[in-house]
């Protein structure tokens, strides 16, 4: 029962990039505004996804000096040998620290251009990949469940609140500290933010160079419909 359940698990993380792909494929997604165009950045969502495990075992391992999450390759095939169990962690770390991680999780493809549904899954895969691989204990089907499910509805929450405080057509100060409070809200947006909001403004730069001015080339200014469409992404 154990190992037909893991293989279902194992099977659905390995599905989930793919069914994100075939939405990067069909949408245009728009980053910074309706008139720049992008695509869903399934490679990048993966890749922070797992990063993210990843990060967070170093730190808890060598700075906060966690000794539960000292792993190894001999922790990791105990653990996916073994399988599944409960814990009883106290109820902070698994009804509050859990469902945070899973909302980093989910947000860094939500984040990254794909929609609700197609975050899901990076919910789910960042939460299998710690279970069996950040922590030295089994993996606990009670975390798995509150990480997934807590992270998705906490992710959407923390992205619909950050969209009521961003705007891209801010500047200054008062642009900064929109920012600022974004990224506290959800870092992994606020982060995301960070590194595509100077390709954004490239990419408008270029749609301008490229509109050229001559009556075949329409006018110089339409790469700049940006700063006139959605307020915020």
């Amino acid at each position: 029962m154990r190992r037909s359940l893991t293989s279902l698990l194992l099977l659905g993380a390995m599905l989930a990039p793919a069914r994100a792909a075939a939405q990067a494929d069909s949408v245009r997604i728009d980053f910074e505004c309706p008139s720049c165009a992008g695509k869903a950045r399934v490679g990048t969502a993966f890749l922070e996804d797992v990063g993210l495990q990843i990060g967070v075992n170093l730190i808890n391992q060598f700075i906060i000096k966690d000794s539960s999450q000292d792993v190894t390759p001999e922790t990791w095939g105990r653990n996916l040998r073994e399988g599944w169990e409960f814990d009883d962690n106290n109820f902070n770390t698994n009804q509050f620290a859990h469902p945070y991680h899973g909302n980093i999780n989910f947000n860094t493809a939500r984040s990254n251009g794909l929609d609700y549904w197609s975050s899901i899954p990076f919910a789910a895969l960042g939460s299998l990949i710690w279970e069996y691989f950040g922590e030295i204990h089994r993996p606990s089907l009670n975390d798995y469940i509150s990480t997934t499910v807590g992270g998705v509805a906490l992710g959407e929450l923390t992205f619909q609140l950050s969209s009521l405080v961003l705007d891209n057509q801010a500047t200054g100060k008062g642009r900064f500290w929109r920012e600022m409070a974004a990224l506290a809200i959800n870092p992994a947006r606020g982060v995301n933010r960070g590194q595509q909001t100077p390709r954004a403004a490239m990419a408008r730069r270029e749609e301008v160079t490229d509109a050229g001015d001559g009556p075949a080339g329409g006018s110089p200014t339409a790469g700049c419909r940006c700063a006139a469409g959605g307020r915020r992404r």
